[in-house]
């Protein structure tokens, strides 16, 4: 009788074990199956698939049992040969193993990754072997490692290929590492930098800003910073805006220093004289072992068994007899809705009849937990089973991808760079902030949109010719092309593309990092446009000089030279005529050619230097050159000038008289006017010349084209002197219409009269 009762005790010890086991599976948030397999393939018997199936295939646990071969109808075409070899393998060598592979759901039609941990477990008699496994869903692991994979691929392209110096550096200031731009700027290679103190190579009075940045873990920003390079004098002083942002860890501490730079030098210089990336995003993905414990009705571990167990350092049936409320009092738990509160409470609950699922997180291990009750029979609560699914590595993903998102957003507000990924077809799908700033579009507001809807009609055939150079060529392009402002002007982008590629090195979009250089190019210009005034009055100087030389050397023997040699021979002939008569004559005639030399002499003296323009100053010396012109010509000429009190300094004399002398002359040469007015008046910081006259007139923009390529001095030569008095100059008019010359002059201190 005693045989019997100890038989039926363990018989329903048995069975409870077996009830509490499929009660621990059933919740599993995985699939739990097990296949037997004899020396006849065809003979497979399932034996057992948790419910979880039909969550992820479409099709009953029961749909599985009776049809052995379901399982394999629905892997994906492309994996059947792999899945089948590894079965086989599991067969003959008896060994565990985990299979890859994609499953169809039959309800959406779409495969599915599958995680298959496999181990054989071989019959007494050895005839037949029973597979057992359990089978997770893997696919928003895979999709969040895609993901993960593409973000690092564009900021490590950002990181390369930006033209902003991008430098990371750890709390000592020792360098960790610079992208090219960086290491070109400093005409070193990226391989010189890594592991010296940045300091110690480049001393600088900047090193306080980097400790209070440390200090109070603010960022800093300077701008047009000077700087030498000790190992480069030859550049002499470089100017730098620069950026220092301290990066914080997860306890609030610097983990590293952003240190972002630009060369302003051009620009300081041009306003003087006339002015990445990221951190490499690590994916840690991996199985996250199951752990599976039970807990009886008086809240004691009975059950403690699974490899997530080693992850947090414990060994299986380590908490067996331990108090769970106990165990579980400090451990917080967060709950599917939001709420918080600890493992204590929970298992409270669960042991009331309640179904709990919740995250925790035990020595950096994260873990999604399922505490379901237990009931016997009766259908009383007799204890708690629970399954604790490590999610680490989901959580590292997720956390990884934020901060992914949190740099980029940093690097990216905190340079000047437009950085942008388009598609092929040229379309937006990623927009930086810095838009907003330097174009004046809002980031949203260009997502979707082509590119090429921004460049310049004159430059959109030559930048669709670059895209399809790269993406032909697949290789990285650059091109200047002025792109339309959100408020409608244009300003020109120096861009540069790095191409995206998939897995099979197809192209299938690209980064663009492009620098607003508008004032670069203006400056650019206008040094070449000052650059051939200067070749064209510098040659037509050099010509005017030596004219000027050939018609006072002619001047001074045709006319001068003649009459000294005719003097000469009158004095000679006083020797040949003793006669008073005779001698009277001979010195008349000689005191007549002597007083035409002398006129010759003071007519080429004023018309290098008047006099008056020393002695009596500007006004008069206008007066006397206006009345010289109408002499010549029969002008009628009119002269209006302001009360001046003391002399205007001697350079804006000069200049002024020389514009007039100028404006006259080509009035003589080309106007065939009757009337000519100068008005000379002074304001509170310039003064003012007015020549107006009444002749043909002439097209201003095409005498100026012709002056430019050399043609002629006169119009040039105004307008250097103009410029060089700190004034300018401006040409009113039209063929027929007369012409009307209008120049200013910086005035300087007056000196005394």
């Amino acid at each position: 009788m005693r045989d019997v009762t100890k038989r039926e005790e363990a018989e329903r010890a048995l069975r409870e074990s077996e009830q509490r086991y499929r009660a621990v599976v059933q919740h599993i948030d995985e699939i739990v199956y097990a296949v037997e397999i004899t020396t006849d393939p065809s003979a497979a018997r399932v034996l057992f698939v948790s419910d979880r199936v039909e969550r992820v295939t479409g099709h009953t646990s029961q749909e599985f049992l009776e049809n052995p071969q379901l399982w394999s109808s629905l892997i994906h075409p492309d994996d059947v040969s792999s899945v089948a070899s590894l079965t086989d393998r599991l067969v003959k060598e008896r060994v565990s193993l985990t299979r890859l592979y994609r499953l169809r759901d039959d309800r959406t039609g779409q495969y599915l990754w599958i995680e298959d941990r496999v181990a054989p477990y071989v019959a007494r008699d050895g005839a037949s072997v029973t597979l057992v496994g359990v089978a997770r869903d893997i696919t928003e692991r895979q999709r969040a490692e895609r993901v993960l994979a593409e973000q690092s691929k564009i900021l490590e392209s950002f990181f390369k290929h930006t033209q902003t110096c991008l430098v990371f550096l750890d709390k000592e200031f020792n360098f960790i590492r610079v992208n090219d731009a960086y290491a070109r700027a400093c005409g070193r290679d990226v391989s010189e930098f890594a592991g010296r103190n940045h300091f110690e190579l480049y001393p600088s009075d900047a090193q306080a800003e980097f400790e209070r940045v440390v200090r109070t873990k603010e960022r800093f920003e300077a701008s047009a910073r000077p700087f030498t390079f000790q190992d480069h004098p030859e550049w002499g002083v470089t100017y730098w805006d620069w950026t220092l942002v301290p990066i914080l860890d997860d306890r609030g501490e610097i983990a590293f220093l952003v240190f972002s730079l630009n060369d302003v030098t051009g620009r300081k210089r041009a306003e003087e004289a006339l002015r990445e990336t990221e951190q490499w995003l690590r994916t840690v993905v991996a199985s996250a072992p199951i752990t599976i414990f039970a807990i009886d009705r008086q809240a004691v571990f009975t059950l403690s068994e699974g490899r997530g167990l080693q992850r947090v350092g414990l060994k299986p049936g380590e908490h067996v007899g331990v108090s769970a409320l106990d165990l579980y009092s400090s451990l917080s738990v967060v709950e599917e809705i939001g709420a918080v509160t600890t493992g204590a409470a929970v298992i409270r609950r669960v042991l009331a009849g309640e179904t709990v699922t919740g995250t925790t997180e035990l020595r950096g291990v994260y873990f999604e937990n399922h505490f379901v009750p237990l009931r016997g029979t009766d259908g009383e609560v007799i204890g708690v089973v629970g399954v604790a699914l490590d999610i680490t590595d989901r959580k590292r993903a997720e956390i990884a991808l934020r901060t992914g998102e949190e740099r980029l957003r940093l690097i990216t507000d905190n340079v000047l760079d437009l950085v942008s990924q388009v598609e092929l077809d040229g379309t937006y799908v990623y927009v930086s902030p810095s838009h907003h700033k330097v174009m004046g579009y809002s980031p949203q507001s260009l997502l979707g949109a082509p590119v090429f809807e921004l460049v310049h009609p004159e430059d959109l055939e030559r930048v669709k010719a670059v895209f399809a150079e790269a993406f032909h060529r697949r290789v990285s392009g650059r091109s200047d092309f002025r792109c339309r402002h959100a408020d409608g002007h244009y300003v020109w982008l120096e861009v540069v593309g790095t191409l995206l590629l998939d897995g099979t090195g197809t192209p299938n979009g690209a980064v663009l990092s492009a620098r607003e250089i508008t004032e670069r190019r203006r400056a650019s210009d206008a040094l070449k446009n000052a650059h051939t005034r200067l070749q064209s009055l510098s040659r037509r100087l050099l010509n005017i000089q030596e004219a000027e030389r050939r018609s006072l050397a002619r001047e001074l023997h045709d006319e001068i030279g003649q009459a000294l040699t005719a003097t000469k021979i009158n004095l000679q002939a006083f020797e040949r005529f003793p006669d008073p008569a005779t001698f009277a004559s001979r010195l008349r005639d000689a005191s007549s050619i002597i007083e035409r030399a002398l006129e010759q002499v003071r007519s080429l003296s004023l018309e290098l230097r008047p006099p008056l323009l020393d002695d009596l100053g500007l006004p008069a010396a206008l007066r006397w050159l206006l009345d010289q012109h109408a002499g010549r010509s029969g002008l009628r000429v009119q002269f209006v000038s302001d009360r001046f009190e003391g002399r205007l300094a001697a350079e804006v004399e000069t200049a002024c008289f020389r514009v007039a002398q100028q404006a006259l002359m080509n009035v003589a040469k080309h106007a065939a006017a009757r009337t000519v007015t100068v008005e000379l008046r002074r304001a509170a910081d310039a003064l003012h010349l007015h020549v107006r006259d009444d002749g043909a007139g002439f097209d201003v923009r095409g005498a100026r084209a012709r002056a430019m390529a050399g043609g002629s001095l006169g119009l040039l030569s105004m307008e250097e002197r103009a410029a060089l008095a700190g004034g300018g100059i401006e040409w009113t008019s039209a063929p027929g219409q007369g012409t009307s010359v209008h120049a200013w002059f910086a005035l300087a201190p007056q000196v005394g009269p």
